[in-house]
């Protein structure tokens, strides 16, 4: 029976997180639409940034955002417009509606277990990978969510 992988990347720092993404994305170890999972905007669009200054096109999904530019983003996504979308683990008022993912990189550890799982759920017909990165001293928090 073939499910969901699920993986754990110990980085040392933020800086091997932004590098490990860009040779998994560039190279294409990972292929298929992605959704990376980060905890708040502002890393978000460091993200973005980093992702563009490589030819990588992405967009962020922020609970701040219009009805109308949340719908337009999702669709474009769910459409095949892109490949890499960038948003948060939570506060949103309902949880986006996304199609066809093929991985979940969680950039940032979620809080709790059932943002971990709703990330997961996300991936099309139970293939493909969940990627979480955690830094060094978390794995407390690791076994907290009940994955490690």
């Amino acid at each position: 029976m073939v499910g969901v992988s699920h993986f754990f990347a110990f980085c040392k720092t933020t800086l091997d997180k932004y590098i490990l993404v860009f040779n998994l994305l560039k190279l294409a170890v990972i292929e298929g639409k992605t959704v990376i999972m980060v905890s708040d905007v502002t890393q978000a669009y460091r993200l973005k940034y980093f992702l563009a200054k490589f030819s990588l096109q992405s967009f962020v999904l922020g609970t701040d955002m219009q009805k109308a530019q949340i719908s337009s983003i999702l669709h474009f996504f769910n459409t095949g417009s892109f490949d890499i979308l960038i948003m948060l683990h939570s506060g949103y008022a309902k949880r986006p509606l996304i199609k066809d993912v093929a991985n979940i990189i969680n950039f940032d550890m979620p809080s709790h277990y059932n943002l971990y799982k709703q990330g997961a759920m996300t991936i099309i017909e139970k293939l493909g990978c969940v990627l979480s990165m955690p830094m060094p001293g978390n794995e407390i928090d690791i076994a907290r969510l009940g994955l490690l």
